[in-house]
């Protein structure tokens, strides 16, 4: 998977260097509007983290990584090496995965995201980081890859992603916004705005009403996207996205419980079996999924191994006993992925 950032760059320097031309072309005038409402084309962005896609699924996305969410000072993206109610994103693929310590053995997680309006670049001396306020929906998030801790080490050169199948594709339409200093924190409040997460809010209201980088169908579009509509939701406040309740598959809770390190198997089944576990893990086993693999392939080592049948079946049913009291698990149809 590889991706340019040459649209990017430019549309980066043309912003920086000229904030108001890309509205003008396009508009033939001026903003009418107190933010900078530029947006580049769509980029590929990226967001690295041991939290595993199942947790992020059910909260309806990544959140920023803000202890402190009555501060608000933190609802301005400067400094940013701070928590803040901003999530910090990469324009490229990483090539190195930092530890937190010595101890730190947890696989990790790497997710290729689409870009939005309520992404801005920072730009220093050093390089261009990208902040989302409010952090990024799953419905963002295109492919995902699992990279196991193996031997105390992350191993980035061989990475196999997976299709998020909540992905939506109308996201491909638009890109980052341009620069935005008044969102900073550097500059005062502007007349009639008293705190920095109300000037937030009023940045997420403009940026789905009054945008004037935008067509009409593209803001329809939008407040689609974000369920952010000024004129039918007239007290939306963050967060910026709910959780996601819908339940896990009795499969996906089946595969997850096994133990796998006692499969022990040639390389080409230990393959799909690790494949299974991550696409489990993210939440992405369907009933059927599940079905096709283990008859396909487990099944060969059932017929080997009697004690290993014992202790899948004996999962199974546990299992199946502590969904009872939830029927609807075993109705779950959610699309899958196919295996190749």
């Amino acid at each position: 998977m590889g991706f340019s950032l040459s649209s990017l760059t430019s549309f980066l320097l043309l912003s920086i260097s000229y904030p108001g031309l890309l509205i003008r072309a396009e508009n033939g005038q001026g903003p009418g509007n107190r933010f900078n409402h530029t947006m580049g084309p769509s980029t590929s962005l990226f967001y690295q983290s041991t939290d595993s896609p199942r947790p992020l699924k059910a909260q309806g996305g990544i959140l920023p990584p803000n202890p402190q969410p009555d501060d608000d000072h933190r609802w301005a993206y400067w400094p940013t090496f701070e928590p803040r109610e901003w999530l910090s994103l990469e324009s490229e693929i990483p090539e190195r995965i930092e530890r937190d310590g010595p101890e730190d053995q947890r696989d990790w997680w790497i997710y290729h995201i689409a870009s939005s309006p309520n992404m801005v670049p920072i730009v220093n001396e050093v390089q261009t980081d990208i902040m989302a306020l409010g952090g990024v929906l799953w419905s963002q998030v295109q492919h995902l890859a699992m990279v196991p801790c193996v031997n105390g080490s992350w191993d980035l050169s061989h990475i196999r992603w997976e299709y998020n199948p909540d992905f939506d594709p109308r996201w491909l339409a638009f890109g980052i916004s341009g620069p935005q200093p008044l969102l900073s924190g550097l500059e005062p409040l502007p007349q009639g705005i008293s705190t920095r997460r109300q000037l937030a809010r009023v940045f997420m209201n403009e940026l789905t009403s009054a945008n004037p980088a935008l067509r009409a169908e593209q803001r329809r579009t939008l407040r689609e996207l974000f369920n952010w509509n000024p004129e039918t939701q007239p007290d939306r406040d963050f967060p910026l996205f709910h959780g996601d309740d819908r339940p896990e598959s009795l499969a996906s809770m089946t595969i997850r419980e096994m133990v796998w390190g006692d499969v022990g198997a040639d390389a080409e089944m230990t393959d799909t079996l690790r494949r299974l576990e991550h696409r489990t893990r993210a939440g992405f086993a369907t009933d059927a999924l599940c079905f096709d693999i283990l008859t396909d392939k487990i099944r060969v080592k059932a017929e080997k191994d009697s004690q290993w049948l014992a202790s899948f079946s004996h999962s199974l049913y546990n299992t199946t006993m502590k969904s009872l009291s939830q029927p609807e698990l075993l109705n779950n149809e959610r699309s899958g992925l196919a295996i190749k």
